[in-house]
């Protein structure tokens, strides 16, 4: 009996050493990547990606107005739940603000069944290569950033966006007319800085 329960202690160890192993090698390149992200105060990579119609869009030509960028996928569950939300806010935006939803590597067939199934508004942008993905050091899904006027990161939020509400108030956050005048620094094309 006592070889037995031995036996049974070992295989608990070898099991939970191998537990131990597979969670740090699956945390180790998100912890990795913390220290390596986009900080706030910093400017965010420029990035030229396909439409949904195959137009090429620039995140420069949104200069002058505060962005959100929302990474994102069809498979991912709390993406399908805000991408309805983003789109409603999308409605009442302000008009110097504007939403980007990138998605991630994936079938175009099956973004575009995502679109028209749920009506989507924004422009969905393609990152078929995983470029941006890559240069804005996304992890897990979804992540949104918050650019404003000037191209400059004003905050990450990882996780979905969980009502109408905080949507719009995280639009108002970015937008650079504040009670109908327009902050100075968007008037001024040298102040925007994309990396």
């Amino acid at each position: 009996m006592a070889a037995g329960q031995a036996r049974k202690a070992l295989q608990s160890v070898i099991l939970l050493i191998a537990v131990i192993a597979a969670a740090y090698a699956i945390m180790k390149p998100l912890l990795e990547k913390e220290g390596d992200l986009i900080k706030v105060g910093e400017a965010v990579p420029d990035f030229t990606l396909v439409n949904m119609e195959g137009e090429a869009v620039e995140l420069k030509d949104y200069r002058g107005k505060g962005v959100i960028i929302n990474f994102w996928g069809t498979w991912c569950g709390p993406c399908e739940k805000e991408m309805p939300r983003m789109n409603e806010a999308y409605r009442s935006k302000p008009d110097d603000v504007e939403i980007l939803a990138v998605n991630l590597p994936e079938s175009p067939v099956s973004v575009s069944a995502f679109v028209e199934k749920y009506g989507i508004d924004f422009p969905v942008l393609m990152d078929a290569d995983g470029d941006v993905v890559a240069a804005y050091k996304v992890g897990p899904i979804p992540v949104t950033f918050l650019v404003d006027e000037n191209g400059i990161l004003q905050e990450r939020i990882l996780g979905e966006l969980s009502t109408v509400e905080y949507i719009q108030e995280l639009m108002s956050s970015i937008n650079p007319v504040k009670d109908g005048l327009r902050n100075s620094a968007a008037e001024t094309a040298e102040n925007i800085s994309f990396r």
